[in-house]
């Protein structure tokens, strides 16, 4: 190998780290606003507005009901946030120059994981929050499952990811393994 392929190697490694220690700062904050947002979203509605975006003609809207909208709102973006909070993981061992370690493949797959979840979750909140807020109203009610092309791109990001972060794991296993086997020979010579 010669000086200018070890250099060039070394160049990669510390854009790999800071651009890492720049993304372990942005999943933080994306965290936040995913969980701000949903925070937001929920103190901004009134009964007229969730009416109107459950295509109903009324809801009840008391302070238990307010509640448990509130919760059922944020559960989409907490699972969320903990993927990024899992990503983060990765960055932060990226940063650390720490590229095949298990905590990162971890990070990597947690973060795949939860992603395609919080958008199935998020994708049945509109019937769970629907029939939560019209149960004692007229019967027939029908709530829509809905999915936006954002939550349409989120699996497939997630699952890229996931499948990723396995096929990493597998590479690295390998090279233990090559290693460990490499080691014997030389003991055996």
């Amino acid at each position: 190998m010669s000086v200018r392929e070890v250099a060039m190697k070394d160049e990669d490694l510390a854009v790999i780290r800071r651009w890492s220690t720049v993304m372990s700062h942005i999943c933080v904050i994306a965290a936040l606003v995913f969980l701000g947002g949903s925070i937001w979203q929920w103190s901004s509605m009134n009964p007229s507005s969730l009416a109107l975006r459950l295509d109903v003609p009324t809801v009840r809207f008391d302070h238990g009901r307010a509640i448990a909208v509130f919760l059922l709102m944020c559960v989409p973006a907490a699972i969320y946030a903990y993927g990024l909070m899992q990503i983060r993981t990765s960055f932060r061992c990226f940063a650390r120059g720490e590229i095949f370690s298990s905590k990162a493949i971890l990070g990597l797959q947690k973060f795949g994981s939860a992603g395609v979840i919080s958008v199935l979750v998020g994708a049945i909140m509109t019937p769970i929050i629907g029939s939560w807020l019209t149960y004692d109203s007229a019967a027939g009610m029908d709530f829509p499952i809905r999915i936006s092309t954002g939550g349409l791109t989120i699996p497939v990001i997630s699952g890229f990811t996931w499948t990723f972060a396995r096929t990493l794991g597998i590479a690295a296993a390998m090279e233990r393994r090559n290693q460990e086997l490499t080691e014997e020979n030389a003991a055996f010579v």
